[in-house]
């Protein structure tokens, strides 16, 4: 049994901002000296590095629309091992019925536009999109991982954050099942006292904390943590009464899953102020198979590490480092000498842009990158959450044959812009390059959480016979 105490803090619907409540709580932990693991809802990196640097722990990913209920509570229980408490961070499925009319209305319209942009620079391949096919669309924006879900499965204390402006609207919010307390945001603390009342009058479970409106004397102090955030109501009493029933809640996991052995394979991972973004629960699974992990830098090294048999590119942010990564061409030649005797690259998301032709970093200003995507790589300066597509691949990889089907969160902060029509890997209509690449090196958009996919995730340990790299570099 398990006996961690564990929280589930999410938000109704996606205009309230959930931060500057995790916030003050994780600082109120780290007060009372408790480890904090976070977990993320959904298996993308959106408010990956804030959780990090409030935390000090790496946060860990449950996905319920990856995993199943036994890999989701495998994975909190391998995770949680040495913590106070646990905290799973997300959205309840439910919305306010106003939100709903506006996502039915909008959802079909700004994915189609996601589309038509797609598309329209591809005119002359007669390239359609899956609306214009009459196909179903394979892309959901309300799809992917919800609270509700892993509620169930890992028996969390539920716990809904919402604005304190909802307060006017009393008993007409639609609010998810079961809650067993509230936090607001945007709370006044004139007003505190009486929205303790309210919250429990109204809405039947207690008012644990409030934070008033956010404070920044610059920009980038929220980001940077240091702006103002004030606790305009906090009882820290029955605070603690629910996080200590949380820790007696029953769930039951298993003594220990033993793997298979993969095999001895080297493992080569970008690690540096650029390239940040993996996911441990993945990164957890390749060890324990027998793969051993070793960290090189494209920002400050000249070569890759010696006998590696695969390099892994994660995401992160190379903006503020695009000179140096283009200037580093020792390390962009050492990686074209790894593909042309047979090695495999993965990569995606900012590490997927690394490997094209050039980037553009910001409007107008482009970098040579490795070369080993024919693709230019644009960087969107206003982009949307992270989007959960199901899709296939078109052709034989050395992560599967054709039509091994990959499921992931699309990163909409980059686009490829391709050379050759005949670099896309995905089979889907309208999204053919969110993968490109040939047998042995792969540039992906979308984010692949491995270790939910067992498939993609024996993929590392497979021999294949070594193939000529078809791509020609710079």
């Amino acid at each position: 049994m398990l006996s961690v105490a564990r929280l589930a803090i999410g938000g109704i619907d996606t205009e309230t901002d959930i931060r500057p409540l995790l916030r003050v709580l994780l600082r109120k932990f780290t007060e009372r000296d408790m480890h904090v693991q976070c977990f993320l809802a959904h298996a993308a990196f959106t408010g990956f590095q804030e959780l990090r640097s409030w935390s000090g722990a790496i946060p860990r990913h449950l996905d319920s629309w990856l995993m199943t209920p036994q890999h989701c509570r495998d994975t909190f229980a391998s995770g949680t091992r040495g913590a106070d408490v646990a905290v799973v961070v997300g959205r309840y499925q439910r919305l306010l019925p106003a939100w709903n009319g506006v996502r039915r209305r909008i959802a079909p319209c700004s994915h189609q536009s996601r589309l038509v942009h797609r598309s329209s620079s591809r005119r002359s391949s007669g390239q359609t999109s899956p609306r214009q096919r009459g196909q179903e669309c394979v892309c959901s924006l309300s799809s992917g991982g919800y609270l509700e879900s892993l509620c169930d499965w890992l028996n969390l204390t539920r716990l809904a954050v919402l604005d304190a402006s909802f307060l006017n609207a009393g008993t007409d919010v639609v609010l998810p099942e079961r809650v067993d307390g509230y936090l607001l945001v945007n709370l006044p603390e004139s007003r505190a006292s009486r929205a303790a009342v309210e919250v429990e009058a109204l809405w039947g479970a207690p008012l644990f904390a409030g934070v008033g409106a956010l404070v920044a004397q610059r920009p980038g102090e929220y980001r940077a943590g240091r702006a103002n955030l004030a606790l305009t109501y906090w009882d820290e009493r029955r605070f603690l009464n629910v996080l200590e029933h949380s820790r007696s809640r029953m769930l039951p996991v298993a003594s220990g899953n033993i793997e298979d052995f993969g095999g001895r394979i080297t493992v080569a991972l970008a690690r540096d102020e650029a390239f940040h973004c993996y996911f441990a629960e993945t990164l957890d699974a390749l060890e324990r198979r027998g793969a051993r992990l070793v960290d090189f830098s494209p920002l400050h090294d000249e070569a890759l590490p010696r006998g590696v048999d695969c390099v892994y590119l994660g995401c992160g942010d190379c903006s503020a480092y695009a000179a140096i990564l283009a200037q580093n061409h020792c390390m962009k030649e050492s990686l074209r000498i790894h593909l042309r005797r047979g090695g495999r690259i993965y990569a995606e998301g900012t590490g997927a842009a690394y490997l094209c032709r050039w980037i553009e970093v910001k409007p107008g200003c482009f970098i040579p990158g490795v070369g080993l995507l024919p693709a230019s790589a644009r960087r969107m300066p206003r982009h949307g959450d992270p989007s959960a597509l199901r899709l296939h691949l078109r052709r034989g990889t050395w992560l599967g044959p054709a039509g091994t089907e990959v499921r992931g969160y699309r990163n909409w902060e980059w686009w490829f812009e391709p050379e050759s029509l005949s670099s896309g890997l995905i089979a889907e209509s309208g999204f053919e390059y969110d993968m490109m690449g040939d047998a042995n090196v792969l540039g992906s958009l979308l984010h692949l959480d491995f270790a939910a996919q067992e498939h993609l995730l024996s993929a590392f340990f497979q021999t294949r016979p070594n193939r000529t790299h078809s791509f020609t570099g710079h």
